[in-house]
């Protein structure tokens, strides 16, 4: 579940909640313990998807406010570091780069990104954020 969240326990993380669900359940984890130890993470994954910071999000890439986002609004959006750490890898983007994202994110094939399909792209975006990137 919390991987679903986008979520990834540490072993120390993982341990703990198996060490307390041992000792106070049985080894067996109640639906209580189980909201009690998700709901911060529920909690979160819905403040990431919230529609007001998609769209604050959206704006943020629509450098030109004509509702879609072109190839160098997405540049231009990232470079300006639109997040920790995402100026140097929008720095080290190549053309080709920008054209893959643009080519996942359009999802109707019209060379734009519209907000619907910036929605949709939001999870897999926050996904790949939170890999480890290596920066040459």
């Amino acid at each position: 579940m919390m991987r679903a969240l986008n979520y990834k326990p540490t072993e120390e993380e993982i341990a703990s909640i198996t060490d307390r669900v041992q000792k106070d359940h049985d080894s067996k984890m109640i639906f209580q313990i189980f909201l009690q130890i998700m709901a911060p993470r529920i909690i979160k994954a819905n403040e990431v998807y919230a529609d007001d910071k998609i769209q604050a999000a959206f704006e943020r890439f629509d450098k030109d406010r004509d509702g879609v986002i072109t190839a160098s609004e997405l540049r231009i959006a990232l470079q300006d570091g639109f997040c920790p750490g995402m100026k140097k890898v929008a720095e080290a983007l190549t053309d080709e780069d920008i054209a893959e994202v643009m080519n996942e994110a359009d999802l109707n094939g019209d060379g734009v990104i519209s907000y619907s399909e910036f929605k949709e792209i939001i999870p897999h975006l926050c996904e790949g954020l939170h890999t480890s990137v290596k920066i040459k």
